[in-house]
C-alpha cells in the first residue's frame, strides 16, 4: 500500500522536527581539558570559556582539576574583557564545592590575578574598566583581604586531607600571600 504525497510530505517534515528538536533540547557533551585548552590557545575565548565553566559546574568534577578550571575560566573572561563576572563565578563555584580546598586556594590566587581596580555604580562595585560614569575604586586591599579569608578556609580542609608536601606547599603559598606586598624585608611591619 502506498501513502499519498502528502502524506509522506508531512511524516517527513515531523520527523525532520522531531531530530531538530531532539538536537537543540539534548545535552550538550562536555569537553576534556585538552580541548578547551585548544580553544583557548586558537583564540577561541567565548567557548572556551563555557566548556572550563561547564567542566567547573559539574557535579562530578575532579576535585584535583576544577580549581585550573576557575582559572582558566577567569583568564578567559579577562580576554573577554568581562572581568566584572569574575567575582560571581568565583562564587558560585565555592558554593557548589565548598569543600574542595583546591578550589579554594585557586579562588584565592584568582583575587590576586584579576585587575584590582573597577567602579561604584549603583552602589555595586564592578570589576574592571567600563564606559560611562562611576567613581573609580582601587580593589587591592578588598582583594588581599578575600584571599586570606579563602586560604583560611582552605587552609581547615586541607590539614585534613592533603599529604604533607601539598601542604607544606599550601602553608608556603599562604604566607606569601599573608606577606602580599610587604616583602620579606619589610614583615617587621605585620
Amino acid at each position: 500500500m502506498f501513502l499519498p504525497r502528502r502524506s509522506l510530505l508531512t511524516l517527513g517534515c515531523f520527523c525532520g522536527m522531531a531530530m531538530a528538536a531532539w538536537a537543540f533540547f539534548a545535552e550538550p557533551k562536555m569537553l576534556t581539558y585538552e580541548q578547551a585548552m585548544k580553544l583557548q590557545q586558537a583564540g577561541n575565548y567565548k567557548e572556551a570559556y563555557e566548556a572550563f565553566r561547564a567542566r567547573a559546574l559539574d557535579p562530578k568534577a575532579n576535585p584535583d582539576q576544577v580549581g585550573n578550571d576557575l582559572q582558566q575560566a577567569t583568564q578567559c573572561l579577562q580576554n573577554l574583557a568581562r572581568t566584572d563576572e569574575v567575582n560571581r563565578q568565583s562564587l558560585t563555584l565555592i558554593k557548589q564545592h565548598a569543600g574542595n580546598w583546591k578550589l579554594l586556594r585557586a579562588a584565592a590566587q584568582n583575587y590576586q590575578q584579576v585587575e584590582h581596580y573597577g567602579y561604584k555604580i549603583a552602589g555595586k562595585f564592578v570589576r574592571g574598566s567600563h564606559r560611562g560614569g562611576g567613581e573609580p575604586l582601587d580593589s587591592t586591599a578588598r582583594d588581599r583581604v578575600r584571599t586570606l579569608q579563602l586560604y583560611e578556609e582552605a587552609m581547615k580542609l586541607a590539614q585534613k586531607e592533603s599529604k604533607p608536601n601539598e601542604l607544606a606547599r599550601f602553608y608556603f603559598e599562604f604566607a606569601q600571600q599573608f606577606l602580599g606586598q610587604y616583602g620579606y624585608g619589610n614583615a617587621w611591619r605585620l
